[in-house]
């Protein structure tokens, strides 16, 4: 799901520097393919990413109509509030609400866990991999995944391979 929602405003960036508007139609339609691929994700993190990229890249778009964004984002909003929330709530392991899940619950220690880790292995981490196993002696739940990529890299590779994924 991450993937997709950072290959939208690639595909916005291509629809914007074509001058054939077949070719603006074609890359249009692959942006609403994944985000209907999104949609049905189930994805919290998924469905809020799509509607901020997807906004952004619909605002800062300088060839498409006023009806034309006005249109999508129209039909964007609509689609997060009905299709995204309905398959999120349908969750198994979400039992109707929106929070409250296993993984969400120890989300802020399993982040302050990585902080720790990073803090004492700052330039090259604590080994690919590795904080799964290392949560236990950082203060986290063992064998649950922080959960946030960017704070997992940093804490297994250090400052020198967090900064390498970033870019």
């Amino acid at each position: 799901v991450l993937i997709l929602i950072t290959t939208i405003p690639l595909v916005f960036l291509l629809a914007e520097s074509t001058d054939k508007s077949i070719k603006r139609c074609i890359f249009i339609l692959i942006a609403m393919l994944f985000s209907c691929n999104i949609l049905f994700s189930g994805s919290r993190e998924g469905i809020l990413g799509l509607a901020v990229v997807s906004i952004a890249s619909l605002f800062f778009s300088k060839r498409s109509s006023r009806i034309l964004k006005i249109g999508l984002t129209t039909a964007l909003i609509v689609s997060v509030l009905t299709i995204g929330m309905s398959t999120i709530l349908s969750r198994q392991d979400l039992s109707g609400h929106l929070s409250g899940d296993e993984s969400s619950e120890n989300r802020l220690q399993q982040w302050n866990a990585c902080v720790l880790m990073l803090k004492s292995h700052p330039f090259l981490g604590i080994g690919p991999n590795e904080s799964l196993s290392a949560m236990r002696y950082y203060g986290g739940v063992p064998g649950l995944l922080p959960h946030n990529t960017i704070l997992q890299v940093f804490a297994e590779t250090g400052l020198l391979g967090g900064i390498f994924f970033v870019l």
